[in-house]
């Protein structure tokens, strides 16, 4: 059978390749097209609401603090225990979060819940981290579930909204 070849007439040999750039890529290996501007500092596109592994509390030296000295406020469906402290990760502000098996009884409803609250933790939390700079301070919290069933998103996001507006207040 005869091998057919390409009809290149149709193709634009005028197009140059020379002076195009290569697009920028992070160390995640995702495109980032433009920056923008929140405040004085400049942020990828794609970098803008990120919940990093330094942000999160692990260290039990840690965690014993938060509960031992830490104050709290109830703000339902999340109890907040917050301590001034600087994290060892160097983060601005480290958080826990905790769903007692007591409150929910499924593992699925409680890794639920701190998706939730990790999820609206992670797009709001960028007031209280530049209010955390501009002052100096560093903050370790926890966010304790108090709800006996199982809430939707709406109400965790307002909660923890409501939460870190409070703790901005009280820093």
């Amino acid at each position: 059978m005869p091998v057919r070849q390409a009809d290149n007439s149709r193709i634009n040999k005028d197009v140059s390749f020379e002076n195009q750039v290569e697009p920028v890529r992070d160390t995640h290996n995702s495109l980032i097209n433009k920056n923008v501007s929140l405040g004085n500092e400049i942020v990828p596109v794609g970098r803008r609401h990120v919940f990093q592994k330094k942000e999160k509390i692990s260290l039990k030296n840690e965690i014993e603090l938060v509960f031992a000295k830490g104050e709290s406020f109830l703000l339902y469906p999340l109890r907040v225990i917050y301590v001034q402290h600087p994290p060892t990760s160097g983060a601005q502000a480290a958080i826990l979060i905790s769903v007692p098996k007591k409150r929910l009884k499924k593992a699925v409803s409680r890794n639920r819940v701190k998706r939730f609250v990790r999820e609206a933790y992670r797009l709001n939390k960028n007031e209280l981290v530049k209010s955390l700079a501009e002052t100096g301070k560093n903050l370790l919290a926890a966010f304790v579930f108090v709800g006996n069933s199982l809430p939707d998103y709406h109400e965790v996001e307002i909660s923890l909204k409501n939460s870190l507006v409070e703790l901005n207040k009280r820093l």
